[in-house]
């Protein structure tokens, strides 16, 4: 199981190097990958959308990049660029995230997934010049080299327009084939 795994790499790194709070992070999440998500049935881990429009990755993750990340010097504005050049990859999971919902019949109603598609959509119909991840870097990197700019732009080009256009023609698909119904009793058990 997934929660194996993540519980070795979790166990690779030598707890006593860290700081308390970070043992404190450390020990917390130990503890869920031992005990708290293991006793959970693995379908109720699925039971959350991951694909919706307030918290979605779609959404949240640009929105962190935008509104958190700190531009103190230029290692930081090198540090966004390299966070935006994994965004694809961040993406990509959570569609196959999603994928194991819709296999499941797991997904959310319509009215949700075409907001998310709208939203979706709606981050990338901009040339890439003008994507907010651009824009709040120009804003924010002042003094950040031309070429570092050029890099972000290849990135949101090739790497995160393709993404999000993979996520919204996904999410668009599956749309067509769900119910507006929003109960909780359309999901299985």
């Amino acid at each position: 199981r997934q929660n194996q795994s993540d519980l070795e790499t979790l166990r690779s790194y030598d707890r006593d190097s860290l700081s308390e709070e970070d043992k404190l992070h450390f020990d917390v999440m130990a503890f869920w990958l031992e005990k708290g998500f293991a006793a959970l049935p693995e379908s109720m881990l699925l039971h959350p959308y991951n694909v919706e429009p307030l918290t979605g990755v779609h959404t949240s993750t640009p929105d962190f990049l935008i509104q958190d990340h700190r531009f103190d010097d230029a290692a930081y504005a090198g540090w966004y660029v390299d966070r935006v050049e994994k965004l694809d990859e961040v993406l990509d999971g959570t569609l196959l995230a999603f994928e194991a919902r819709v296999e499941k019949k797991m997904t959310p109603p319509r009215f949700i997934l075409d907001k998310v598609v709208k939203d979706t959509r709606g981050f990338i119909e901009k040339p890439a010049e003008s994507n907010p991840l651009v824009t709040n870097f120009d804003e924010k990197a002042k003094d950040a080299s031309p070429e570092l700019r050029a890099r972000l732009v290849a990135a949101v080009k090739s790497q995160v327009y393709p993404a999000w256009t993979r996520f919204a023609d996904r999410v668009e698909a599956v749309a067509k084939d769900t119910s507006d119904d929003a109960g909780v009793w359309r999901l299985p058990d």
